[in-house]
Order: structure tokens, then sequence, then C-alpha cells
């Protein structure tokens, strides 16, 4: 196998074939973090150069935004409060048309119990005056029955009859 000898020091073939690529990682190691450093530089100048944008006029637009929905905030309350309002006159006003149907169906269930008293009397003195009528009628048709069977036997008993 194939020798090389450096300063007294004699490596064998095999042990070339370990030593290459492990110069070849170490090199490899050395570039990538050259690379990095280098990155890291680039990096730090372009932090070190940054300036922050104008941001005044986002600002601007949202203190806008902020007064407007503050604005429409107020005027949603305001409105709740003139809807709450109505609807506490509303209910007022409800419970006293309530109140005031209550009363008229109390007056008119009063006047009712009184006309049906006043018809019940009425119906009542009629039926006496029905009573008396058909009383008095019974009696003539009695008295006339009497003077008929009267008669009848008038005529039975009369000797020209016979």
């Amino acid at each position: 196998m194939a020798q090389l000898e450096y300063a007294g020091i004699k490596i064998s073939g095999g042990k070339i074939l370990m030593i290459v690529p492990l110069v070849s990682a170490i090199g490899g190691a050395l570039w990538a973090g050259f690379e990095f450093y280098s990155d890291y530089m680039d990096m730090r100048q372009k932090i070190e150069s940054y300036e922050a944008p104008d941001l005044s006029g986002i600002h601007e637009r949202l203190t806008q935004i902020e007064t407007a929905v503050d604005r429409d905030v107020k005027a949603i309350k305001d409105g709740h409060l003139d809807i709450e309002e109505s609807l506490r006159d509303f209910k007022l006003d409800i419970a006293d048309d309530l109140d005031s149907v209550y009363s008229s169906v109390d007056a008119q269930d009063d006047r009712n119990r009184k006309n049906v008293e006043t018809v019940r009397g009425v119906i009542n003195s009629f039926e006496v005056r029905m009573d008396a009528k058909i009383g008095r009628l019974e009696n003539s048709i009695d008295s006339l029955r009497d003077d008929v069977d009267e008669k009848i036997e008038r005529a039975l008993n009369n000797p020209l009859s016979d």
C-alpha cells in the first residue's frame, strides 16, 4: 500500500482516506461559520440603519375611527334611553287603557245584571197578569158552560120540544 511520510510521520493509504474527509469536514465547518458571520454582520448593518416608518397617518386614522365609534356608541346609548322612555310611556298608556277597559266591562256587567233583574220582574208581572187572565178566562168558560148546560137542560126538559 501507499505510504506518505511527512516530518517523520508515516501515514499509510487507509489513514489518508480517513484524513481527507476529516479535513473536508473541517473546511466545510469553517466555510459555514464564515457564511453565518457574514449574514450576521449584514443583518446587524441593516438593523443599525433601520428607520421606523412614519405611522402618523395610521395613528390619525385610528383617532378618527375611535372618535366615530365613541360618537356612534353615544348615539346608540341616547337612542336606547329614548326607546326605553318610549317603552315606559307605552307601558303606562297600556295600563291606563286596560284599567279603562276593565272599568267599562264592570259597568256593562252591572247594567246587564240590572237588566236581567228588570226582565225577570217584567216576566214575573206578566206571568201574574196572565195567570189572572187565565183564571178569569177559566171562570168565564165555566160560567158559559154552566149557562149552556142550563139552557140544554131547559131545552130538554121543555115539554114542547118532544
